[in-house]
């Protein structure tokens, strides 16, 4: 979403948090998002308004589209 609606997020002045989706490969989909929600929601909650950030197992970053996609 940030990839493909930048202007508007920035015209909107939307906050966005992402979840990164790279994880253990023992881990389900549903078993990550959720240690990952539950690990930040304190920061996320806080989050800068209209900044987007993704959150991942060891720290959250500013959003970045990954290389290779």
């Amino acid at each position: 979403m940030p990839g493909e609606h930048r202007a508007t997020i920035a015209a909107l002045s939307c906050t966005i948090a992402t979840i990164d989706g790279r994880r253990y490969a023992e881990w389900g989909r549903e078993q990550w998002k959720k240690e990952i929600v539950h690990r930040w929601a304190h920061t996320i909650q806080a989050q800068t308004e209209g900044t987007i950030v993704r959150y991942g197992l060891t720290r959250p970053r500013a959003w970045s589209r990954r290389r290779g996609r």
